[in-house]
């Protein structure tokens, strides 16, 4: 089982629009990011977001550059300040590979918490970073990280 987090790409800032949806670089970022999945290997069955914009955006990107496939299902429960609690469990119960897309600090804490065996969600263990994705593994009953990957690395590939 693999879980990839993903923060959502460069928003436009809050006074240009309120609503912040992508960025242009928040728009390449994405793109570089989904092809760079896809040429992994990465497949989800289904994609999670946040009902934000620059959270879904990012993710109808990705899932593009994914070829499509995965089931997109929005949160309210990943908003920023939301308890990663629901998020963890629905993780914790699923049989297919997940590809969550979200915000700070909800992100970190969820990480943190996967990571941690539910033990603690701060301080984080991961530092997230606009766009970037990180894989877990579920060995047995524990996570463990098998990469991350940045907007910067995912455009070079």
């Amino acid at each position: 089982m693999r879980v990839y987090l993903m923060q959502h790409a460069r928003p436009v800032p809050k006074e240009e629009n309120p609503a912040q949806p992508l960025s242009p670089q928040g728009v390449g970022d994405a793109e570089a990011m989904g092809s760079r999945l896809a040429a992994a290997g990465v497949c989800p069955d289904v994609l999670f977001h946040s009902p934000k914009e620059r959270a879904k955006e990012t993710a109808r990107i990705v899932r593009e550059k994914l070829g499509g496939s995965g089931r997109m299902v929005e949160r309210d429960d990943l908003a920023p300040l939301a308890d990663p609690g629901s998020v963890l469990a629905d993780l914790e119960a699923a049989s297919g590979e997940c590809l969550v897309v979200g915000h700070l600090p909800h992100l970190a804490r969820l990480a943190t918490r996967l990571l941690t065996g539910g033990l603690r969600d701060e301080p984080p263990l991961v530092k997230f970073e606009q766009g970037a994705v990180l894989c877990l593994v579920r060995d047995g009953e524990v996570w463990k990280v098998a990469w991350m990957l940045t907007p910067q690395w995912a455009a070079k590939a």
